[in-house]
């Protein structure tokens, strides 16, 4: 927000977007400005974007000259207003952080409606900065904007520049000072309230501020108390129609996927002794394979079908936990050397040309959920169904054309049943009421 009063005209003016267009010059590639220009009045130049000639070109068209009033808390609440148009977000792939810039060279004259004390009613702690020229005839005080952000006083124009330097070192700096934590807790799922501390290893600062003490509550908590150390393929995702929970997709089915389609997936490892460091190998790259990305919290990556039919294994390896547990140094952890498997997966995945959804109209399975009896029918000659719980045990097995299954014995949950059809795998989802 860059003040344009009468009292900008000239050189002030043209020096103050001088160090504005530095600014954006010099901004990250992912930041994005949104341009106002104020006086007597309020004017949005250019709503929020990352394209720097743009940016640069709505500076220039800033009015050359406003009035001879400043109207600083009203378009101070202005900007408040707008920059929760756009609330701050954190997820696991990016972040939002809102700052506010404000230049102006002198105090508030507008007079009317808007006075200092609702301007500070409206703050709520939100990143602002104020730069006002502190010197000669109406000069900006610290008790003029007091309450309302950060004031970074200037005795001339030609400073403004290394303060615009100065806050984007610090917008910076904040935006990559935002971690995502993901952990495992022994706490048993509940209402209880449980306090964490959180510390950085070797760090060499001892005061107090370099622990983070908050609390968590066990309300949403997941039951884990039988989920193994290791890594998992999409806990808690949605693939091919397919939900998986904690112990996310099963080693022991093979996973059919159309031609020319991908799939994202996440994974993560529990209980790791080390930060992991992940590597995915195919059988046959020319069926399938995984690209992935190294990002906070759970990691990413996209399955993508080759050029040939046929399947393929996809190993998911937790390189530094698997060779941490196979040197026998996870006995500090309680992982004995032979448990290094639970850091290594694989994925079967099968490719046909016919696309799968074509596959899965050719049989059907109800009723979904199911009670005591799941039906079967199919268009092609059924050779074997199985039947797996979502955490990869297989519970029921029949040879030959199975038109019917008893599922009454089965405890409540998510099945999944995979037909053996002619050559076709076939895999459906079903709930066992």
């Amino acid at each position: 927000m860059l003040d344009y009063s009468l009292s900008m005209a000239g050189e002030k003016l043209t020096k103050l977007k001088d160090a504005a267009k530095e600014l954006i010059r010099e901004k990250h590639p992912k930041q994005e400005f949104a341009v106002f220009g104020f006086s007597a009045n309020y004017n949005l130049i250019t709503d929020f974007k990352a394209d720097t000639a743009a940016l640069i070109a709505a500076i220039d068209k800033i009015p050359d000259r406003g009035t001879n009033s400043t109207n600083l808390y009203g378009y101070y609440m202005e900007g408040l207003r707008y920059m929760a148009l756009s609330p701050e977000y954190h997820t696991p792939d990016s972040i939002q952080q809102n700052f506010m810039i404000v230049f102006t060279d002198g105090a508030h004259t507008a007079g009317g409606e808007y006075t200092l004390n609702l301007a500070q009613q409206s703050y709520s702690g939100e990143d602002v900065f104020i730069i006002g020229t502190s010197t000669g005839s109406g000069a900006l005080r610290q008790e003029d904007v007091a309450g309302m952000g950060t004031f970074m006083p200037v005795e001339n124009i030609s400073e403004v520049a290394e303060h615009f330097a100065v806050i984007q070192e610090q917008m910076l700096r904040d935006a990559n000072s935002n971690y995502l934590l993901t952990y495992l807790s022994p706490r048993a799922a509940g209402n209880s309230t449980y306090e964490i501390e959180i510390k950085v290893k070797n760090n060499t600062n001892y005061w107090n501020n370099s622990i983070y003490q908050t609390t968590y509550t066990t309300t949403k908590f997941e039951s884990a108390t039988e989920v193994d150390g290791g890594v998992y393929i999409n806990p808690y995702q949605t693939v091919n129609g397919q939900t998986f929970g904690i112990f996310g997709m099963d080693q022991n089915i093979v996973y059919s996927f159309a031609a020319g389609s991908s799939s994202d997936f996440k994974f993560t490892t529990y209980w790791a002794a080390l930060p992991p460091e992940y590597q995915w190998t195919s059988s046959d790259e020319s069926v399938a394979k995984v690209i992935y990305d190294k990002k906070e919290g759970f990691y990413t990556g996209k399955l993508i079908t080759g050029s040939k039919q046929g399947q393929a294994t996809l190993t998911l390896t937790d390189v530094a936990n698997y060779n941490y547990v196979q040197s026998g140094k996870g006995i500090d952890y309680n992982l004995l050397p032979e448990w290094a498997y639970l850091y290594q997966r694989t994925l079967h995945v099968s490719f046909m040309q016919n696309d799968v959804d074509d596959i899965s109209v050719r049989s059907s399975v109800y009723p979904n959920p199911v009670k005591d009896y799941l039906f079967i029918q199919s268009d092609s000659r059924i050779e074997k169904i199985e039947v797996y719980s979502i955490t990869g045990n297989l519970v029921i097995s029949q040879f030959g054309m199975a038109v019917k299954i008893g599922t009454g014995n089965l405890p409540a949950g998510i099945y999944l049943v995979k037909i053996y059809a002619e050559n076709n795998t076939v895999i459906h989802r079903i709930i066992k009421e």
